[in-house]
């Protein structure tokens, strides 16, 4: 009898460790509200020639979505303060899909009514200082602009940072207000800080002459 328990267990184990190898994925989440689409333009830019401009490299973290601060505007009035903030830590590279929870309120709020469908959105990824972006005063898009960051490429001791700041600005149109997917819109990232290759061409043989 003890023995026909040890196979009944084993089996029982068995049949747990198969589940766990082949346990589908889990599925994707239902897109609601505003759903937020982020890219990164680097990945997607040909480099034309020798000077041309070089997409960025993910080893490098160059490509990274640590965490995203969201803005929304009222169509055509980024200078002034934004109706609604989200953050969201996405870790991911290249791309994003970011759905924000909005209620009925914050639709009419964004978009109201009387100003049409259109919205602007404004987004940055991976600002340092946070506690500078979680509120509402001083978010016109020229005061968010102005923010500035002082990064030191010497630490860590191999020089890779662990993200970059980005930025983008986009309009979206809400598809329908009572709907559980009110809009779509997509945001081209671009970094703020420059990237500069340097090439040096050094020939093989020099000729001295002599006089």
């Amino acid at each position: 009898m003890k023995r026909v328990a040890k196979y009944i267990l084993c089996l029982a184990l068995l049949a747990l460790a198969a589940c766990e190898i082949h346990l589908p994925d889990e599925p994707d989440l239902p897109l609601e509200g505003i759903v937020l689409t982020l890219q990164c333009q680097e990945p997607y830019i040909t480099r034309a020639g020798t000077d041309g401009t070089t997409p960025g490299i993910s080893a490098w973290n160059e490509n990274k979505f640590s965490w995203v601060d969201v803005y929304f505007y009222h169509y055509g009035e980024t200078t002034t303060n934004c109706v609604k903030h989200v953050r969201y830590k996405p870790n991911k590279d290249n791309n994003v899909t970011i759905p924000v929870n909005v209620t009925d309120e914050d639709v009419e709020n964004i978009a109201p009514r009387a100003n049409g469908d259109s919205y602007s959105v404004y987004v940055i990824a991976n600002f340092p200082d946070t506690t500078r972006l979680n509120n509402l005063t001083n978010t016109s898009i020229e005061s968010l602009k102005s923010l500035s960051i002082k990064t030191d490429f010497v630490t860590p001791a191999n020089h890779k940072q662990p993200c970059f700041v980005m930025d983008g600005l986009s309009t979206g149109t809400m598809q329908g207000r009572t709907q559980q997917l009110v809009s779509r819109v997509s945001v081209d990232m671009k970094r703020v800080a420059a990237k500069i290759t340097v090439h040096i061409n050094i020939p093989d043989t020099i000729a001295v002459a002599r006089y």
